[in-house]
């Protein structure tokens, strides 16, 4: 489900809202939802043009987990939004031609049933991710320590509720489960970007402070080693000081080696396949 304008709605049907959400199921209230029926909810995705500034929204709002700024429309898009609206459609990569129905395309996407996600498919995989994802203690000690930095050392502090960081660490499992993972990694974490913020400003401070973790493991440390070393034979040798060319070369190997490797994790860690049909 899709509400627009959720501010101006939740100021007059907040109650609703939260009664409606997964989170609210333990609320004294959820009795009278189950006795007028079960409302089969499975996302629901709130737009607004500004951010709660009273703390009977913030209920609310604490309860989308995942958070993410809609900017202006680019240059490049602006002509391209247009022609949409206008009602015109594309024959060729050059050619524009109005469009039989406006504002809209006619567009058919065939997809394989087999590709198809059921609910089940859905109730399925995070039950299961939950199930059979570890999460380390590091990434644990990682989550907060985060949280200690957003709300102990950013002025004003950016406040994190227990219940979004449980969800966040659930969040962290699926996304693990999907990329075929029996452990949560630190690089999940970069997920947290849009999941901790509560003012679009916060984000990149989130992002830098995680990107600022990552880089300190002792793959980077030995990274920053061979650099130096490398660093010290140059400035020998426009010095005068002849180096060894065989020497410079294996450490060049080695520097050349760490970082293929730590490319390999990273796109391992975040851009792996989806398990197919999802494990049993």
């Amino acid at each position: 489900a899709c509400v627009p304008l959720i501010a101006a709605t939740a100021e007059s049907h907040g109650a609703t809202l939260l009664l409606l959400l997964p989170a609210a199921r333990f609320c004294c209230c959820c009795a009278a939802a189950a006795a007028a029926g079960q409302v089969p909810l499975v996302t629901l995705v709130g737009a607004s043009n500004e951010l709660p500034e009273s703390e009977e929204l913030d209920a609310l709002y604490d309860r989308f987990l995942l958070r993410k700024e809609v900017k202006q429309v680019s240059v490049a898009g602006l002509t391209q939004m247009l022609d949409y609206y206008a009602g015109n459609s594309y024959d060729d990569g050059d050619s524009v031609t109005p469009s039989s129905s406006r504002g809209a395309r006619s567009t058919t996407i065939q997809v394989d049933p087999s590709a198809q996600l059921t609910m089940d498919d859905f109730q399925r995989t995070r039950t299961a991710a939950l199930s059979a994802v570890r999460v380390p203690q590091h990434v644990i000690q990682l989550l907060a320590d985060l949280r200690s930095y957003l709300q102990d050392k950013i002025e004003p502090p950016v406040y994190v509720s227990d219940r979004r960081l449980v969800k966040a660490v659930a969040l962290m499992q699926v996304a693990a489960y999907c990329n075929g993972r029996d452990a949560v990694s630190e690089y999940d974490c970069l997920l947290l970007e849009h999941v901790l913020w509560q003012a679009p400003e916060h984000a990149p401070k989130i992002s830098d402070w995680l990107l600022g973790q990552l880089a300190v493991d002792d793959g980077m440390k030995q990274v920053t080693y061979l650099l130096k070393g490398l660093f010290g034979r140059a400035c020998r040798s426009l010095g005068g000081v002849a180096e060894p060319v065989e020497a410079i070369g294996q450490e060049a190997g080695q520097l050349r080696g760490l970082l293929a490797a730590k490319l390999t994790q990273i796109n391992t860690n975040l851009e792996g396949a989806q398990p197919g049909k999802f494990r049993q």
